[in-house]
């Protein structure tokens, strides 16, 4: 079965430690990503995803023109299902093999030891995608898909916490199923159990990108196993 790992772009990283980890990764099994500033993934296979895609527009050039999408981060199963179903019926109707497609994503990951813990250490890269200065645009992109989670309601509460508190009010803000559900968090068993969601979304290869320095060697070590074939978290 396989799996991915990712780094973020992390301006307090030397480039010789995300260079580290990459190889642990690599010598563990993990088909490796890296994202900059602009969502560049490079991996071995990087000529057969052809198309970043977000919005429908792009879900649907990805269908046509590409070999396989990149699905977007900070989105749930659902959204994963919905942009799926909008790049298939592209790809057929071009007369593309879907059955030929490869399908990742990015899948921001916080495992602790409690489902506490790891909530905490992903709420600021949720609240990321809320950030007043953002904040429409990325609403906008994912519930034009269908992403589930997102409410229109919501963001008025979210504009005015971070008016009254900056990014760390934000984050205070964001109702718990904002995090649990737009990523995979929690103890070893809660990230195995979402990332068998993203997988029965159509996720081929689910790419994890861990939400703090700290989780990194624990992420790579607990998921290891299910690239030989072995229960995640096993």
């Amino acid at each position: 079965m396989r799996i991915g790992f990712a780094l973020g772009y992390d301006p307090t990283m030397r480039v010789q430690e995300m260079a580290s980890w990459m190889q642990y990764a690599d010598a563990r099994g993990y088909e490796l990503g890296f994202f900059s500033e602009t969502i560049n993934l490079v991996r071995d296979s990087v000529s057969a995803l052809a198309a970043f895609a977000g919005a429908t527009r792009r879900l649907r050039l990805a269908g046509e023109i590409g070999d396989g999408v990149l699905l977007n981060a900070v989105t749930s199963p659902g959204y994963a299902a919905n942009a799926l179903r909008i790049v298939r019926q592209a790809a057929e109707a071009a007369g593309r093999d879907w059955a030929q497609f490869e399908v990742a994503a990015i899948v921001p990951t916080s495992l602790e030891e409690t489902r506490e813990a790891a909530i905490e250490a992903i709420r600021w890269e949720v609240a990321s995608k809320f950030h007043p200065r953002r904040m429409a645009y990325n609403a906008r992109v994912r519930t034009a898909v269908g992403e589930p989670v997102i409410r229109e309601d919501d963001l008025p509460a979210f504009r005015a916490a971070f008016e009254q508190g900056g990014p760390e009010a934000l984050a205070r803000a964001l109702p718990r199923a904002y995090i649990e559900e737009l990523t995979a968090c929690g103890t070893a068993d809660d990230v195995a159990r979402r990332i068998a969601a993203y997988r029965d979304a159509g996720v081929q290869l689910p790419l994890l990108r861990p939400a703090a320095r700290h989780q990194i060697q624990r992420i790579l070590d607990t998921f290891a196993p299910a690239v030989s074939g072995r229960p995640a978290g096993g």
